[in-house]
């Protein structure tokens, strides 16, 4: 017989190598799998018309969002995202595009044969995101409400299920979306969900009207922004207050469906697998530079937005590194493992999402005003230039010292103005804008839509 020593265990070591050593092996497959988990799915909600700064959960003193700001303790908050335009049709072709609205020309201003301007749709040149993960399988729906959002402005390439539906309230869009995921939900699929009821009109619902503030008795209903910017002069601080407290309590309703859709997403056993994106295509201006609505100017209060993401692998925490819509699409194409050919302006989150790691700095862009003049917007924290690219009029503000931008620095501080102007256009000139449609052509039907949103005379 062999001279076999030692204790007992080595005896069993001996026996059992080959099987321990699989064992092990099989372990740290299973440990790496966890660690390097990717979602399956995407969510990306839209909230129109929502500044971050009115949410509880970026520092308001209104509890407008406590249902938010539970959820958001379960993911990564961003306080420093901007949308790339002050209205919603720029914006959105930069959320579904990943490219800056100078590139995929949707709300461009161009001429049409009777020498009106009219805006542009998305170009159809350039590849959309739900088209990009159509093609990889995924099923894709969208719920959308916003006139600026119907098939006829591009917006709904690439989706299998688009529905559109003027105003609708946010508790029939979660209505919807689950009716959609109960179909869905079992396959790979992106749905992109759009609430608009902070938007003009201020109506909110039975149970959310007076929650913060009494109704003026002078108060209005603001049919269209031209409204009450004509009646700048004559409404009361009564009025005023009266209509941020209705479009706070929009808010408030919003965020009562948010948690909703999250408890059914969680119910379902998709919230372990799917990548949520919560955000907003631009803000609200309500006087805080002297005038309201949106589209107008390149302010914080309409271009700084709320952005949270939750998913799997997705760190917990909040990062202040400043970021833009335009990352959103190539950080799904990497959460889902989809690989593009097409050069994107935006960049990957993903890395940041799960590891937890630093941004590199960079600038970030505006452009595109709907109503006036155009303005122009680069971001290179904490400075942000407003340029007037007419007049040749600059603005300088810090947003670290000056948040409600109130200081203008541009004579102080003339070299970074400048130098930021020059960076500004250079960048803008850069920019290679995809050939466009003809200027989408209005039904009378979707101006009437346009009209009572007050986008229109």
């Amino acid at each position: 017989m062999p001279d076999v020593r030692g204790t007992p265990f080595d005896l069993w070591m001996m026996r059992n190598s080959k099987t321990l050593l699989l064992g092990v092996s099989l372990l740290l497959v299973t440990v790496m799998g966890c660690g390097s988990q990717k979602p399956q799915n995407v969510i990306l909600i839209v909230v129109d018309t929502l500044r971050a700064d009115h949410l509880s959960l970026y520092g308001y003193d209104k509890p407008t969002s406590p249902q938010l700001q539970e959820w958001a303790a379960r993911g990564l908050v961003f306080d420093r995202a901007f949308a790339t335009s002050p209205w919603t049709l720029p914006t959105f072709g930069s959320v579904l595009t990943g490219l800056w609205p100078a590139q995929h020309s949707a709300g461009a201003r161009v001429r049409d044969g009777s020498k009106r301007w009219r805006r542009a749709s998305l170009s159809p040149t350039v590849t959309t995101l739900p088209e990009v993960l159509q093609r990889n399988g995924f099923a894709t729906g969208a719920i959308v409400n916003n006139a600026f959002l119907r098939e006829h402005f591009g917006a709904a390439r690439g989706f299998d299920f688009y529905d559109y539906e003027k105003e609708r309230r946010a508790g029939a869009v979660v209505d919807l979306a689950q009716s959609w995921l109960s179909k869905n939900g079992q396959n790979r699929f992106f749905m992109m969900v759009h609430m608009i009821d902070p938007h003009l009109p201020y109506i909110p619902p039975e149970g959310f009207l007076g929650m913060f503030g009494e109704v003026s008795a002078e108060a209005i209903e603001p049919r269209g922004r031209k409204n009450v910017v004509r009646r700048l002069p004559e409404l009361t601080t009564a009025d005023r207050a009266s209509l941020g407290a209705r479009y706070d309590e929009e808010i408030a309703f919003v965020d009562q469906e948010l948690g909703r859709l999250f408890g059914y997403l969680e119910d379902q056993d998709l919230w372990d697998r799917t990548l949520v994106i919560l955000t907003s295509d631009h803000g609200e201006e309500l006087f805080d530079h002297g005038s309201f609505e949106h589209g107008h100017s390149m302010f914080q209060e309409v271009l700084g937005v709320p952005l949270v993401l939750w998913g799997p692998g997705v760190q917990v925490g909040r990062m202040d590194m400043p970021v833009s819509v335009v990352d959103l699409a190539p950080t799904i194409y990497e959460a889902m493992g989809v690989k593009i050919d097409d050069e994107l302006s935006g960049v990957s989150l993903w890395d940041a999402l799960v590891a937890g790691g630093r941004l590199e700095r960079r600038e970030i862009l505006a452009q595109n005003t709907l109503w006036g003049r155009e303005h122009q917007a680069i971001i290179s924290w904490p400075y942000k230039l407003i340029l007037d690219p007419r007049s040749g009029r600059l603005q300088l503000y810090d947003l670290a010292a000056d948040p409600l931008e109130k200081q203008d620095l541009a004579e102080e501080r003339l070299a970074v103005a400048q130098e930021l102007e020059r960076r500004l256009r250079e960048r803008l000139a850069g920019l290679e804008a995809s050939p466009s449609d003809p200027p989408t052509v209005l039904s009378e039907e979707i101006e009437q839509e346009l009209r009572a949103l007050g986008y229109l005379d």
